[in-house]
């Protein structure tokens, strides 16, 4: 669950910068889509006259409200017919309920038809159905972001547009379908919802099942794009037994010494991650992943206060990235960060 305050929004950008999508998410929502969500309101905003967005791309606003005055919860969008803008929305009543109880909400976009088919379940799992047909073509908004707990976040924007909100997210996602209906859905979170226990059935059956491993110890330390427990579950210490089965299954790559190297760093014994970051890098020699190797080396000697040694480290990194303008930048950026801390030390 993710606590969504007001005025602290979440947003996703519309294009990939870690893959963490399968696909850019930025025209996910012109065509063909599925977005689901479940939410229950907290804190009382300040601005009551206007709606609170749950999940709403700016500009024309685009998504998912709630109006904490009236109690309804709503989804909007914008369409082009001709010259002329037009704004349209669908509006569900909770009453008798409050939206501080937990609310789930599906909606299904199908392009051909132009139509969209909206589901709110309510407290008790009942299932509210509307659908809306629409004319001309859905309003582009390829080129903004998903907020979440905000409409709109831009100092150049009255802020009466901002609809802030205040909520917990339980959950969400975006398909790039709309092939499954609300019970797949349902089933879908349900089935993933316990996904350490999946993960562990699936090595019960393949006791080298590296990805298995990887995931599970994902879990517990950043592990590139993997999605990690609540802060409060995760054990460095038990994502480092994981490490210690990915060596043991791929002792010839160099990755699974980077990551239980990242344990080590995580837990402050940057003396036990050193090896450890040494021995993949030379595993990685000549690969694509030397020069990540190399960065992460300079991390750990950064942050034992080896700042000598971190300067080298982050050279080596950008002369073997030097066709690659953007990371060259911010290897650079890093390099200038070890000049920083070593005049203050």
């Amino acid at each position: 669950m993710l606590r969504i305050e007001e005025k602290q929004p979440y947003y996703i950008l519309p294009t990939q910068r870690y893959d963490l999508t399968t696909l850019p998410p930025s025209r996910v929502m012109q065509e063909d889509f599925t977005f689901f969500i479940k939410f229950n309101k907290e804190g009382k905003v300040q601005h009551t006259e206007t709606p609170s967005a749950i999940m709403m791309r700016p500009g024309m606003h685009y998504g998912l409200s709630y109006n904490q005055q009236s109690g309804h919860i709503q989804w909007e969008f914008w369409t082009k017919v001709g010259d002329d803008s037009k704004h349209d929305f669908v509006t569900f009543f909770t009453e008798p309920y409050e939206l501080e109880q937990e609310w789930t909400f599906v909606v299904r976009h199908d392009l051909k038809n132009k139509l969209f088919e909206l589901t709110l379940i309510n407290p008790e799992q009942a299932v509210d159905v509307q659908t809306r047909e629409y004319e001309g073509e859905l309003w582009s908004y390829s080129g903004t972001p998903y907020n979440f707990g905000c409409g709109n976040y831009f100092k150049m924007v009255d802020e009466s547009h901002y609809f802030w909100a205040d909520y917990t997210l339980h959950y969400s996602g975006l398909l790039n379908n709309s092939k499954y209906n609300v019970d797949d859905i349902l089933k879908f979170v349900k089935d993933n919802n316990d996904s350490t226990t999946t993960l562990k059935k699936s090595i019960e059956l393949n006791p080298d099942n590296y990805d298995a491993y990887s995931l599970l110890m994902g879990h517990h330390i950043a592990a590139g794009t993997q999605v990690m427990l609540p802060e409060e579950k995760r054990n460095v210490k038990l994502g480092m037994k994981y490490g210690d089965e990915l060596i043991r299954i791929r002792s010839d790559h160099g990755l699974p010494y980077h990551m239980k190297a990242n344990c080590y760093r995580q837990l402050g014994d940057f003396e036990k991650a050193e090896p450890l970051y040494e021995e993949s890098i030379e595993k990685r020699k000549g690969l694509s992943s030397e020069g990540t190797a190399y960065i992460v080396s300079a991390h750990n000697y950064m942050f034992s206060g080896d700042l000598n040694t971190a300067r080298l480290r982050y050279k080596s990194a950008i002369d073997l990235n030097k066709d690659v303008p953007r990371r060259w930048f911010i290897l650079n950026l890093y390099l200038t960060y070890s000049y920083i801390h070593l005049n203050l030390k």
